[in-house]
């Protein structure tokens, strides 16, 4: 069961609200330290190979797009190569995934109501399509679902180099997806209690990158949503 935990004032069942969703960089730097994640919207990728490997001057220079003269070789072994950089900026639906839902774990994360979402795909779909219609100059929003995995720490090993280097140019899903075991800032805070499953909308412009979002919430309507939810 997909489930939104909140406050009766933003539960459509209970008071006259809409549906509200945040970016990335809101949860990273929001004052609700029930939901804060300073690691949130950034992700360490690691060149780490299941054995030594030997690169030469051109085959790097193709990889990273810089000409590297001379005929010697590179070799990597170990985690030869770490980077941490940010990922686009996204607009964000948390919810968790339960069986039985419980008001004590709504509590728990400083809520006291909570409903289900009941098509998490027809959800999906409804806010991509009004979250395109009003984001300025977006003519695509790369809309998924699916639960958070839990990690000791936000990086993505890849054991070959070109595909290193190339995951820096891509927006892939499973990079919206992950989340720290516990919280950095407090090792009491353990995320993976959360049980967490995301919406992630990702508004593109007409030359298909990423629209930098001015706006931190973004609200709609909940009539758009409102047969696909319910109360439990």
């Amino acid at each position: 069961m997909i489930v939104k935990f909140c406050k009766k004032m933003h539960n459509p069942f209970e008071s006259e609200t809409e549906i509200q969703l945040c970016t990335l960089s809101y949860y990273k730097s929001t004052d609700n330290d029930f939901i804060r994640d300073v690691d949130e919207g950034r992700i360490s990728r690691t060149y780490h190979p299941s054995k030594p490997t030997a690169y030469t001057g051109d085959e790097i220079g193709k990889i990273f797009g810089s000409s590297i003269s001379g005929a010697g070789t590179i070799r990597f072994a170990g985690r030869a190569v770490k980077t941490t950089n940010p990922i686009p900026n996204a607009y964000l639906f948390c919810t968790s995934q339960l069986h039985h839902p419980t008001l004590d774990h709504a509590a728990s994360l400083g809520y006291d109501s909570f409903y289900a979402v009941k098509d998490p795909k027809q959800f999906c779909e409804r806010i991509a399509v009004a979250m395109q219609q009003r984001v300025a100059n977006c003519s695509e929003v790369l809309a998924f679902h699916g639960p958070v995995t839990y990690q000791s720490d936000k990086e993505v090993k890849f054991s070959d180099l070109p595909a290193f280097n190339q995951s820096h140019r891509v927006i892939k899903h499973n990079l919206y997806l992950l989340k720290r075991h516990t919280s950095r800032e407090d090792l009491t805070k353990v995320y993976a209690d959360d049980h967490e499953y995301r919406f992630v909308f990702v508004p593109i412009e007409g030359h298909k990158q990423p629209i930098p979002l001015t706006q931190e919430l973004i609200r709609f309507n909940s009539n758009i949503v409102m047969e696909i939810l319910e109360l439990i």
